[in-house]
């Protein structure tokens, strides 16, 4: 890590504020640099990236719960989120008629954000459902690396049957994942206002089915029926609402895709 790297990260992080016009919401700058920035309870910034990695990750069995096929639309999504919030995409329109354009072509000071980005930075309009998928190829992995170079997480390698490596996490700052937990189970359960925190997540869970992860079975139902809700509230902008959308759609594309390629081959 260089001083000049601090000094750009710090001085972001610190000074810079996105509000989407027409919201009542603001955004603090999303930076998840894993030399500097760690998610909001770990460090001075947010970003929504980390954040559904650490939540979806198991704390006893430091397995993802994010499966092969779902992955990277979720974590596209996520990484649409805190594009949106940097300034350098916006989804005009809505609905069906919303399409992804950069507006700021700059680099993003995070080296993971910026790889993603680079792969449509040059690129016309996309419908966000293709933009999700194209930001998260190969991303899950790439945010696992930051948050251990970061000392989120620590990884280590185990044996499935005895044979087969694989990589798990185990996490450094466990109250801290278990804070936003319970930011979230209180959105889902308990009747609090979604921000700008703990709505992205509830979208992205919900898309990738990953609700029980927060409230176990019992409260499933319930939670479904709040995050299915957290739609139409005003905690975010269309963009943001788009952005979500997006993702949801893009995994039960990649869903139905899997589906069908394992039937044809079978």
């Amino acid at each position: 890590m260089t001083r000049g790297t601090r000094q750009i990260c710090s001085a972001a992080c610190a000074s810079t504020v996105v509000e989407f016009a027409g919201a009542r919401m603001r955004l603090q700058l999303l930076v998840q640099s894993p030399h500097i920035c760690h998610l909001l309870g770990y460090g001075p910034c947010v970003s929504i990236t980390g954040d559904l990695i650490v939540i979806t990750t198991d704390p006893e069995s430091g397995k993802s719960r994010l499966g092969t096929t779902q992955a990277d639309a979720v974590v596209g999504g996520a990484i649409l989120l805190d594009l949106i919030a940097l300034g350098r995409i916006d989804l005009p329109g809505e609905g069906r008629k919303a399409r992804a354009v950069v507006i700021d072509a700059s680099p993003v000071p995070d080296w993971i954000a910026e790889a993603a980005f680079a792969r449509v930075r040059d690129r016309r309009p996309m419908k966000p459902r293709d933009l999700v998928t194209k930001l998260g190829k190969g991303a899950k992995v790439a945010q696992y690396d930051a948050l251990v170079a970061s000392g989120v997480l620590q990884a280590r390698e185990v044996k499935v049957a005895g044979l087969f490596p694989r990589r798990r996490h185990s996490l450094l700052r466990p109250t801290e994942r278990a804070a936003l937990l319970a930011s979230v189970r209180s959105a889902l359960l308990e009747g609090a206002e979604p921000d700008e925190r703990t709505g992205p997540i509830v979208g992205l869970l919900s898309a990738a089915d990953l609700l029980g992860v927060v409230v176990g079975k019992r409260g499933l139902r319930q939670a479904k029926t709040r995050a299915a809700a957290f739609g139409e509230g005003d905690w975010a902008s269309q963009g943001v609402r788009d952005a979500i959308r997006a993702a949801q759609t893009a995994v039960a594309a990649a869903t139905v895709a899997a589906t069908s390629a394992a039937a044809t081959s079978s």
